[in-house]
This record gives C-alpha cells, sequence and structure tokens, in this order.
C-alpha cells in the first residue's frame, strides 16, 4: 500500500529548504571575501606542508589571518567559522615550528661541513708540516749519528775523570772510628777505622788524646799516627789502643784528631763500665771543621758517624731474653 505525505508537509519542508538556501545565499554575499581568505589559506597552508617556508613567513600570515578573523568576528562571524580559523592559525603555527627546526638542522649541516672543510684544510697543512718535520729529523739524525760517537767518547772520558776526581779528593767519604768492646780486656780497648763512603781517603793520619792530654801541654807535642791510603771496603785496626782512666763521675773522655785529603775531623769518645755482659761501653760522634776564612771555622756532625746512646743501653752486651732457635 503507498503511502503519501500529507500536503501540508510537503509544503513546510519546500519552505524550511527556501529559508536555508536564503540564508546561505545572504551568508555567502555578506562573508565572500572571509571565504575567500579561508580558501586561500587552506591552499596556502597545503603548498607550505609539503615545501616549508623560510622561518617568520608562517607567522607573518599567521597573524594577517588573525587581523582578518577580528574583522570577520565584527561582521557576525558564525561558530563553525571560529572554529575554521583557529585549526588555520593552528596550522600555519606548526608549519613555523617545522620550518624553524629545518632551518636550524640546515644550518647546523652547513656549519658542519664548514668544520670537516676545515679539519681536511688543517690536516693537509699538519700533514705537509709532519713530513717536512720527518724529513729534517730523518737528516739530522744522520747528521748527528756521528756526533753521537764523539759525544759517547767524550762522556765516557769525562765520566772517567769524575770517577777519578772523585777517587783522588775522596768526595762523599769520611772516616769513623769505633770502639771494639766486643774485643776488650778489663783494662784495654782496641779500636777500629772505617772509610765511610765510596771512595779511597789517602794520607790519612791521626792522633788520641785524653781530656787530661787536651788540657795539658802535651797537645802540642804527641805525634799523629800514618795510617796511609784507607779504602771503602774494609777497615784498619789502630795501632794505639786506648786505657781508659775513669773520672770521678765515672766516665773517661778522648778525642781522636783524624786529618785526610778532604779535611779535618774531631772525634769525641765517652766510655764507662759496661751494666752486662762486657766490661766497657762507649758513645761517641764525630764533627767535621771546614775553614771558611783566615778568622772563620764551621764545624758539623757527620750523621755517618754517631752514637748519642751508651753502647749497652743499645744492647751491646746484654745478656739474651731467651735460648736461640
Amino acid at each position: 500500500m503507498q503511502v503519501h505525505t500529507p500536503v501540508w508537509k510537503r509544503t513546510q519542508f519546500s519552505s524550511t529548504l527556501v529559508r536555508y538556501r536564503s540564508a546561505i545565499a545572504t551568508h555567502l554575499r555578506r562573508h565572500w571575501f572571509f571565504n575567500l581568505v579561508q580558501f586561500g589559506a587552506v591552499a596556502w597552508a597545503v603548498v607550505w606542508w609539503r615545501h616549508l617556508p623560510v622561518p617568520g613567513y608562517a607567522i607573518g600570515v599567521l597573524a594577517l589571518l588573525a587581523a582578518v578573523m577580528s574583522v570577520h568576528i565584527e561582521a557576525g562571524m558564525l561558530r563553525w567559522q571560529k572554529a575554521f580559523w583557529m585549526l588555520l592559525m593552528g596550522a600555519f603555527l606548526v608549519i613555523e615550528f617545522r620550518a624553524i627546526n629545518k632551518d636550524r638542522s640546515d644550518y647546523a649541516k652547513v656549519e658542519e661541513d664548514k668544520r670537516k672543510v676545515e679539519r681536511d684544510s688543517f690536516q693537509r697543512i699538519a700533514d705537509g708540516i709532519t713530513k717536512a718535520i720527518n724529513d729534517s729529523d730523518t737528516n739530522f739524525s744522520i747528521t748527528m749519528a756521528k756526533e753521537d760517537v764523539v759525544l759517547d767518547t767524550t762522556k765516557k772520558v769525562a765520566d772517567l775523570s769524575a770517577k777519578n776526581l772523585a777517587s783522588i779528593s775522596g768526595q762523599d767519604s769520611f772516616p769513623c772510628i769505633v770502639p771494639q768492646s766486643h774485643a776488650a780486656s778489663n783494662t784495654t780497648i782496641p779500636l777500629f777505622i772505617w772509610n765511610k763512603g765510596k771512595n779511597n781517603l789517602t794520607g790519612v793520619e791521626l792522633r788520641i788524646l785524653s781530656i787530661q792530654e787536651f788540657i795539658s801541654s802535651a797537645i802540642f807535642f804527641k805525634p799523629p799516627v800514618e795510617l796511609g791510603t784507607l779504602p771503602p771496603t774494609w777497615g784498619k785496626p789502630l795501632p794505639e789502643a786506648i786505657s781508659p782512666t775513669l773520672g770521678p763521675d765515672g766516665t773517661a773522655i778522648y778525642q781522636i784528631e783524624i786529618w785526610d785529603q778532604t779535611g779535618f775531623y774531631t772525634e769525641i769518645v765517652h766510655f764507662r763500665r759496661g751494666k752486662y755482659a762486657l766490661p766497657w761501653a762507649y758513645k761517641y760522634w764525630l764533627t767535621k771543621h771546614v775553614i771558611i776564612n783566615t778568622n772563620t771555622t764551621q764545624s758539623r756532625l757527620v750523621k755517618g758517624c754517631s752514637a748519642s746512646e751508651w753502647s749497652d743501653d743499645l744492647g751491646d752486651g746484654k745478656p739474651a731474653t731467651e735460648p736461640p732457635s
């Protein structure tokens, strides 16, 4: 069965359609300029989306669209048109961001290419300089090879001369007298003289003065004992031993005067009775005297020949605390 639409409904639909058509026509007449701008902006955005412009162009178009939009608002813009304007301006804003990123990337690439060219140029210059230096070094090495033989021979002669000079002068060597308490008797103490150093001591002479002889006229008349050359390998026993005469304080003091090619020394030796197994204990120190001028003499203790504590206090002659293993 066929259903017929009432005449009054068909008439109402036709009237509504006519009103919409009239409204659209009126809108197009009133907003033709703005519609044309939007259409052009869409086309422009499509082109720039594929081919990005120079940074700043898209933001300029965005500002122009914002100005046109403000005029369109005054002319009675619809809601959907406002949304369309916002989409257009958002599109141009994204295009501007992409253009800025592309420009920065292109600039970085150009700078990197420029630096690469500069590096290559500097590398070529450096390679040239290196080659010139290597050639110069080769020529110099050839020239100096002959000189090295002469210099090596000269150095050997110089080292030998320095060694001979040190041996003759007794450089860095000094005499040191040590009492031999383990070989001492109840009345006599033998003495041993050592060369503390690496070079020979020549012309060694010495004399031993007790404190009584030192303060009497015997200091001027007692002759020295000649020992000759004192090598650094082993010491020598002195031909004169000491028989200490203890003073009121229980000690005996001796001054030993020593001469060699390095200068003049005095060694002070103290003796007292030992507290343990050995009959005598001792301590000593050596002083070197250097003449600065006719009125000045400088004296200094020699560290390599000194025992400022009594020998038995340092363990000499003490009985063993436990049997050897």
